[in-house]
């Protein structure tokens, strides 16, 4: 690429690192991207997101509008065809379309609001994303964090661990107000120790807090929602 052709923007970076592009549109990008610095080391932070989730992908799928409120958020929204469903087919763990969903989440930062709140319009209607709490362990360090989202579908929350130690596996339960527990799943940490995870606010009952309990039952960090 020339000096006179814009530089691709998030959008663009993002398609490539989900693998949304044809032959000739990946060919340009990582041109350009080979001359270009600035654009080289954005793009490693989206592919690196992307990787990440979908190395930690969790074991149940986002409510109803979760989708749109990415897509929302990412300006894919009017072009919802670059991210074409997988076929349909039974399986345990979440389709890659909702892995790649949840990746591009975190790149434009889904979960992480401004002063309190931010706001997301579609149409008539808007999504509100709340400022996440720290994961902390007994000790006070700060070891991820979550964030309590909500979609046009329902609420999520968005777990995330950034301080945990490579393979380590953890139960993220969830503390209702009544004092009962639900496990939301169980997780390993990848090779950086850390993982995110899209966990369906439960039907019922008000979630307070949420712990992250290893296999031999210790509780090694809670964040209060």
């Amino acid at each position: 690429m020339t000096e006179q052709q814009p530089h691709p923007g998030d959008e663009a970076l993002t398609d490539l690192a989900l693998g949304q592009v044809d032959e000739r549109l990946r060919d340009g990008l990582t041109h350009h991207l080979g001359g270009c610095e600035t654009c080289r080391s954005r793009y490693a932070e989206i592919a690196d997101a992307v990787e990440h989730v979908l190395v930690a992908a969790p074991r149940v799928e986002p409510p109803a509008g979760f989708s749109q409120l990415v897509l929302v958020a990412t300006g894919l929204a009017g072009s919802v065809q670059t991210l074409r469903p997988a076929r349909v087919r039974r399986h345990r763990g979440p389709s890659r379309r909702t892995a790649l969903l949840v990746a591009a989440a975190l790149v434009v930062g889904i979960g992480v609001g401004v002063a309190g709140s931010a706001v997301v319009g579609r149409g008539t209607t808007a999504q509100h994303v709340a400022v996440g709490t720290p994961l902390r362990t007994a000790a006070g360090d700060t070891v991820g964090s979550v964030h309590r989202s909500w979609s046009d579908g329902g609420q999520v929350l968005v777990v995330s661990v950034s301080g945990g130690r490579a393979g380590e596996r953890y139960s993220c339960w969830l503390v209702l107000a009544d004092g009962s527990r639900r496990l939301a799943g169980t997780w390993a940490l990848d090779a950086s120790g850390g993982g995110s995870w899209v966990v369906p606010w439960p039907p019922t009952g008000q979630v307070t807090s949420v712990e992250m309990v290893s296999d031999t039952g210790v509780r090694w960090a809670t964040a209060q929602v």
